[in-house]
């Protein structure tokens, strides 16, 4: 693939995941040997395990915006800085829904 087309799919996992919850689309954009190499304590670090954790992470803030602020890409790699905000709606981490705007 090319760079600008690496940078199209990055572009659109950041749109339809982040911003749209479109978990659907994960099926669409992710290798089925995908590695997680940051994933969270006590989650697999591979695509079932990924989709098990934004499901359960992205519905609490239901109105999540993701912007890209700088996207970078050579050769077969792209790397995104992004911001994002949502109202804080249901329950996460334990945590109970406060109606606060949160941006990490």
């Amino acid at each position: 693939m090319s760079i600008e087309e690496n940078k199209a799919i990055a572009r659109r996992w950041n749109d339809e995941i982040y911003s749209k919850g479109n978990l659907a689309a994960i099926d669409e954009l992710f290798a089925t040997d995908f590695v997680w190499y940051y994933a969270p304590p006590g989650v697999a670090p591979n695509l079932e395990g990924y989709k098990r954790y934004q499901t359960e992470s992205l519905p609490p803030f239901a109105d999540m915006n993701c912007a890209i602020e700088v996207m970078v890409a050579e050769g077969d790699k792209v790397a995104i800085r992004w911001s994002w905000r949502g109202t804080h709606k249901g329950e996460y981490m334990g945590i109970a829904p406060t109606g606060k705007q949160v941006t990490p």
